[in-house]
């Protein structure tokens, strides 16, 4: 049986989360910024193949996952064949607000 890969599509808002994130680890060290891009590579293509793998987040609509190597959890939701990522959040840092885009 052959599995059909999810397409992933990444909100604009969800983008500027993510260019926030790398921005604060690339101050830090940029090395560490690289990584994040790695892993999240990594589990986009692990949640692509399968996505119901992955905790059932806030209200049963919506996904989430956390990095292993970084305190990053990604918000997102399926529509048919598609993943939607709504949010990139640090565990630490107001990790709810992402629901107001919703």
């Amino acid at each position: 049986m052959i599995r059909k890969k999810f397409k992933i599509y990444i909100s604009e808002s969800a983008l500027n989360d993510l260019h926030a994130l790398t921005e604060f680890y690339k101050k830090l060290m940029f090395h560490l910024a690289k990584g994040l891009i790695i892993e999240l590579n990594e589990t986009f293509s692990r949640l692509q193949t399968n996505p119901a793998s992955y905790d059932e987040g806030f209200d049963g609509k919506f996904g989430i996952l956390t990095l292993r190597k970084y305190p990053v959890e990604v918000y997102y939701t399926i529509e048919e064949h598609s993943i939607i990522i709504l949010s990139f959040e640090h565990k630490n840092l107001s990790p709810l607000k992402w629901i107001e885009r919703v």
